[in-house]
């Protein structure tokens, strides 16, 4: 008994390490999106680096593969807010402020151990009791940055223009033509994996190797599913033209 024990525990210690060595470019590339914030508080790109592997860690020790099969998304939660604590306890604040970012990060962790990923900001809103509006609000006033939805973006017209220097995607130019609307209502009925990668894809810009360390899949089947959800997406689109 006791060596099948010491021998599942040594499977799942060697499975965390294995997540760990895996998702490693994960944590660069939130350091990389934060540098500029941290420097602001007298904080480096090594600082955060270091911050964001010891929360992988914790984030392989903590994961539940029975209640997701995401680590990426989970994973990704807890180095991007580990990174953004180390900035908050640096900043010089008003307490009302702080006691925003505290019962903010309070409610996002409440939530990504509930669901095994990063919670959205509909669910952190419904979560804390509070208007979508105002918990944006609270984001830019802390210093939080939650990306936004595809619908956010296609409502606010935040995709990206095909012609754009570094996207130059053709796929989407029948996508800048539909009306914003329209384009919302396709976007979801997509799954969500789909949604999350569109969203990684063309506002991250993110390459199809690094949204499969992302969302815990492999480089082709990212690509895979970008061919997969644009296809339905025009499928959708085009058949609501015909409806209509």
């Amino acid at each position: 008994m006791n060596r099948t024990y010491e021998a599942y525990e040594a499977w799942s210690r060697q499975r965390e390490q294995e997540r760990v060595e895996q998702h490693l470019p994960l944590v660069y590339r939130c350091a990389q999106q934060l540098v500029q914030q941290a420097r602001a508080v007298g904080l480096e790109l090594a600082d955060l680096t270091q911050t964001g592997v010891l929360a992988l860690y914790r984030a392989a020790a903590s994961f539940d593969e029975t209640r997701s099969s995401t680590f990426g998304s989970y994973a990704k939660w807890f180095v991007r807010g580990a990174m953004l604590d180390e900035i908050a306890k640096c900043r010089n604040e008003s307490r009302a402020v702080r006691d925003k970012y505290r019962e903010i990060r309070r409610a996002e962790e409440r939530l990504a151990q509930r669901l095994m990923r990063e919670p959205t900001l509909a669910e952190l809103a419904q979560e804390m009791n509070v208007d979508v509006s105002k918990l944006s609000e609270w984001y830019v006033e802390t210093g939080i940055r939650e990306p936004a939805s595809l619908d956010e973006l296609a409502e606010r017209g935040e995709w990206p223009e095909p012609a754009d220097e570094g996207l130059g995607q053709p796929e989407l130019h029948f996508l800048a033509q539909e009306e914003k609307s329209r384009l919302v209502e396709a976007l979801s009925q997509l799954s969500q994996r789909e949604q999350q990668l569109l969203y990684l894809y063309y506002q991250e810009e993110l390459t199809f190797k690094e949204i499969g360390y992302v969302l815990d899949i492999s480089e082709s089947q990212a690509s895979r599913i970008h061919k997969q959800a644009l296809a339905r997406l025009r499928a959708i689109l085009e058949d609501g033209e015909r409806s209509g």
